[in-house]
């Protein structure tokens, strides 16, 4: 296929571009998923000050109307690896079980990007957090590894499509694979692997995963293997992979991948333009 043919080359950031990438989990409407989205670094500029001003408001013609949960809180870095989040309520609580856990969970996909282990939750400026549902909370431990399944968000047809992790973990790398082909249609997830793809086999050799396709794949360069592959190649990053080597792909060349030879697992997905 021609350039022009595919819609878009990648959908995360590279292992090497960790350095100039900023990661925010924002959430959709409903607050049923959430949404990480990478956008460039700002030279000069502190990295928690460009979470705290960034504003998805920007990209709603682009992805859909999006809406970041850690409004009214100021964050502060505690240390190398801890962060220190304080709400600013009014009413001294989260209430909502949707608000709650978007929350939260912000908190961990934003966080787990840059490095942090522990979140130190703080209304202003008290220690915790008075969660409706689940009573007061101090601390979150953030994991960079969550044993997730990557899938496709898209706001509708004109909107760009969004590799966006399960909502649960998975115990296994194959239960997160069958996931992936049936989608999750209770959160408006779609599949990130296609029916007609058929079976795929799963080798584990320490930190290398292996993906083999049967003859019939059909896993070409087009839009659809590069959501394919880069989602295999996040949820490999999500059970602790290092590396994916794909076998039995029509082309040498999908995207801007080399999947001739072993892949390193991104950085981050859904990579968005500050001009757009």
């Amino acid at each position: 296929l021609s350039r022009k043919e595919i819609e878009q080359e990648t959908f995360v950031t590279d292992a090497d571009d960790s350095a100039n990438f900023i990661t925010v989990g924002l959430t959709d409407e409903s607050l049923q998923n959430i949404i990480p989205v990478s956008f460039k670094e700002e030279a000069g500029k502190e990295e928690l000050d460009q979470i705290e001003t960034f504003n998805p408001d920007k990209f709603a013609e682009k992805l859909g109307p999006l809406r970041i949960a850690l409004t009214n809180t100021d964050l502060e870095e505690e240390n190398n690896n801890e962060i220190i989040i304080n709400y600013k309520s009014d009413n001294g609580s989260i209430t909502g079980s949707g608000s709650e856990v978007a929350y939260k969970e912000s908190i961990i996909e934003t966080f787990r990007w840059l490095g942090y282990k522990k979140a130190n939750l703080f209304t202003n400026g008290v220690e915790g957090i008075e969660f409706s549902n689940y009573g007061q909370e101090e601390e979150l431990e953030i994991t960079e590894t969550r044993n997730k399944a990557y899938l496709v968000y898209q706001y509708d047809e004109s909107k760009a499509k969004l590799l966006v992790p399960s909502p649960e973990s998975l115990p296994t790398i194959e239960e997160a694979i069958a996931i992936m082909k049936k989608g999750i249609d209770e959160q408006e997830l779609k599949p990130s692997i296609q029916e007609h793809i058929g079976q795929i086999d799963i080798k584990e050799d320490g930190e290398r995963l292996e993906i083999d396709f049967k003859q019939n794949a059909n896993v070409e360069n087009n839009e659809e293997s590069i959501i394919m592959l880069e989602s295999i190649l996040l949820t490999a990053k999500d059970f602790g992979y290092e590396t994916v080597q794909f076998n039995g792909t029509k082309e040498k060349e999908i995207g801007v991948m080399d999947v001739s030879r072993p892949l390193e697992v991104p950085f981050s997905p859904n990579p968005i333009d500050g001009n757009d």
